[in-house]
């Protein structure tokens, strides 16, 4: 642009007017947001919710969209616990007593109920752990942490059987 087409061009005005007050929020405060059996049966078959978007549900959100290294390592940990309810079966038929204090008056009676129940309280905290992996605990220990702590403590359990399957 020359300077003769710049003369030309239509000049604008800037009014100064006082800056404008806060936008009062037009939502509703109340969380309309539920956590219902019937979200998570509708949200593990039709998964929408990848992340957590708010920052303020960082710690209590829950998303219906989960890794899939969440599946392996809850499938390996379920796998454990029947390994381990095996062995356990094994052993206390043999004369050792169950260390577990949740599950020792359960051994005595029928096999079957014993494994039954001890793999109902393993399903029970698999889901509850993925249910809740993106939260974090305690000092800030993200959640889905835990399953390869309690991957490791199976495994570790599995090799004290196959010890004492040597030793009796």
């Amino acid at each position: 642009m020359t300077e003769k087409s710049r003369a030309e061009l239509p000049t604008t005005e800037i009014i100064d007017r006082p800056a404008a007050g806060p936008v009062a929020e037009s939502r509703p405060r109340t969380d309309r947001r539920k956590l219902t059996l019937r979200s998570i049966i509708y949200g593990a078959f039709y998964p929408r919710r990848r992340r957590i978007r708010r920052g303020e549900d960082a710690n209590h959100t829950f998303v219906d969209y989960h890794p899939r290294h969440l599946l392996v390592v809850s499938t390996l940990v379920l796998i454990l616990s029947v390994i381990d309810g095996l062995f356990t079966v094994h052993m206390i038929n043999a004369g050792l007593q169950e260390l577990n204090p949740a599950l020792a008056p359960f051994v005595h009676g029928n096999p079957v109920t014993f494994a039954l129940i001890k793999i109902f309280f393993t399903a029970v905290g698999v889901i509850a752990l993925v249910v809740s992996a993106h939260a974090r605990f305690l000092a800030g220990i993200r959640v889905s942490a835990i399953f390869y702590g309690l991957l490791i403590a199976y495994g570790c359990v599995i090799v004290y059987h196959l010890y004492l399957l040597q030793v009796i």
